[in-house]
């Protein structure tokens, strides 16, 4: 028989120190380990492991109350009944996985594995910090995370930052709508090392948006019609223009943002 167990509304997977950023709020399971990608599909593997014990009692439940219950039939496909076999709805009733990752660790086999689990069928976050001044390499080729996400049309994409809440808050919301892996590619404007900017966290990572090395973008899969009507670059300044331009003003009170998870 299928035993109830109290689930967190969010299980996140890190190395190190959470980003400045972030603060963990109540339903909310963190997960230090060397391995956040690892990590997370265990996590998730673990949680689902426990919800399909649910819903395969369930499903057998309702076929026993409709008098259709075959144990020749149903015995089996109750027992081996895994998330795999949960539709998109039951889906979105677990816990949501999130892997932190900086970006200087996806090179290499760990950059695989990042584009294996968003190929793949679990609808895991995954979350990288990039530096935008700093380009990720692999072998000597500039990555661009995002822009590999959306080739393989499968993953929610989103390349946004904190300070940009309702850019943030807007891609988080959508992602959370759909059963399927999503990556968010983001800059706080801290160092990788958590170290803030002379200028101020806020204004380097506003910097990066305007100086296009940060686009602001959301890739939905979901959504019908052409590959460029899943792509939203809402958000970016003024868009027309090779550089934006704005009068000159003082920046020394510009407003520092966190969200809560």
């Amino acid at each position: 028989d299928a035993q109830l167990v109290e689930l967190p509304d969010l299980i996140v997977c890190h190395a190190g120190a959470l980003p400045p950023c972030f603060e963990v709020g109540s339903g909310v399971r963190v997960v230090a380990t060397s391995d956040p990608l690892q990590g997370a599909i265990e996590a998730f593997d673990e949680v689902a492991g426990h919800a399909a014990r649910v819903f395969a009692e369930a499903r057998a439940a309702r076929l026993l109350n409709r008098w259709a219950y075959d144990s020749d039939a149903h015995d089996a496909l109750v027992d081996g009944f895994t998330w795999r076999e949960m539709t998109a709805e039951e889906l979105l009733v677990l816990p949501r996985v999130i892997a932190l990752e900086p970006a200087s660790a996806l090179v290499g086999g760990r950059l695989a594995r990042l584009l294996g689990v968003l190929r793949d069928a679990r609808p895991l976050h995954v979350m990288v910090e990039v530096q935008p001044a700093r380009a990720l390499h692999d072998d000597d080729l500039q990555v661009e995370l995002g822009a590999l996400a959306m080739a393989l049309d499968r993953p929610y994409v989103a390349q946004t930052k904190p300070a940009r809440p309702e850019h943030f808050v807007a891609g988080a919301r959508r992602a959370l709508e759909c059963a399927v892996p999503a990556l968010f590619v983001v800059t706080t404007g801290f160092s990788e090392e958590g170290d803030e900017p002379e200028v101020g966290a806020w204004l380097a990572a506003g910097a990066a948006v305007d100086a296009r090395a940060h686009p602001l973008f959301r890739y939905d899969p979901s959504t019908r019609g052409t590959w460029a009507g899943r792509l939203d670059v809402e958000g970016n300044p003024q868009p027309e223009a090779v550089w934006p331009r704005y009068p000159q003003s003082d920046t020394a009170d510009a407003p520092s943002f966190a969200f809560t998870l």
